[in-house]
């Protein structure tokens, strides 16, 4: 049985659009006193980390129970889709559209700085992963030299520096992630992505800072195509279940 939980608005509408044509669904709003996955659930789906669906996925996780994320999409589509990950885990060849996508030139690790973007405090919470800083604080400096430059998602209300200048001057950017590392591989920045992130099928390593690996540029096309096969229009929703459970059964990246 596929447990599905209402989001808010169109957000539910979403979610019953994108089980259109899946098996034994049963519909369950979200609220914070009723987040028990029932013991026949086999699946359930949930919109984003936010409002009670982080505790569902946590709770997905410890039952061993598969778990789809859908949230806002890649390439300036609609929605993503996604099975037991909040990006890609797997590699599909082709492309599922076009996405007209141009690369500048590979920058293979020039830059002054190495750009930091730490996971949001819910992914953070959801994932376990609240010592993220901590661990590139205390691990990037074996590896480089280059000043580390942190780019937390600003605050409700606020705003962070100008990303283009910041990935300008970069070196490399490390990640957890963050939708960024699509855009710094498109100017060219190597990416280290420690995470879920939509740029993994391109990531170095945290090892590879100041060596010749960076000046190898990997498949960033490949990387864009793949997402290809997790991205969405609104239209499109009903279909991408059936294609989700099929990019699962493609090459772990």
């Amino acid at each position: 049985m596929i447990y599905a939980y209402l989001d808010k608005n169109v957000k539910a509408n979403n979610m019953k659009e994108l089980l259109t044509y899946a098996d034994k669904v049963v519909y369950k709003e979200l609220a914070t006193d009723d987040l028990m996955i029932p013991h026949d659930a086999t699946m359930i789906a949930v919109h984003g980390v936010l409002r009670g669906n982080d505790i569902l996925i946590e709770r997905a996780i410890e039952k061993g129970i598969p778990w789809a994320m859908m949230d806002n999409g890649y390439l300036g589509t609609y929605k993503r889709v996604i099975l037991n990950a909040t990006a890609p885990t797997t590699f599909r060849t082709g492309r599922r559209f076009e996405h007209d996508t141009k690369l500048e030139p590979w920058r293979g690790g020039t830059g002054k700085h190495v750009l930091v973007l730490p996971p949001s405090p819910p992914y953070m919470d959801t994932f376990g992963i609240r010592d993220f800083l901590n661990h590139i604080a205390h691990n990037a400096n074996i590896y480089t030299d280059k000043p580390l430059v942190m780019r937390a998602k600003p605050a409700k209300g606020k705003k962070a520096p100008p990303l283009e200048e910041q990935l300008r001057d970069a070196a490399a950017v490390i990640t957890w992630g963050s939708a960024i590392a699509i855009e710094a591989n498109r100017l060219g920045v190597p990416t280290i992505s420690l995470g879920w992130c939509p740029a993994k099928h391109c990531s170095f390593k945290l090892e590879d800072l100041d060596t010749n690996k960076l000046k190898q540029e990997p498949d960033r096309m490949g990387m864009l195509d793949n997402l290809t096969w997790s991205s969405f229009e609104r239209h499109e929703l009903p279909g991408a279940w059936a294609i989700m459970k099929e990019n699962a059964k493609c090459q772990t990246i």
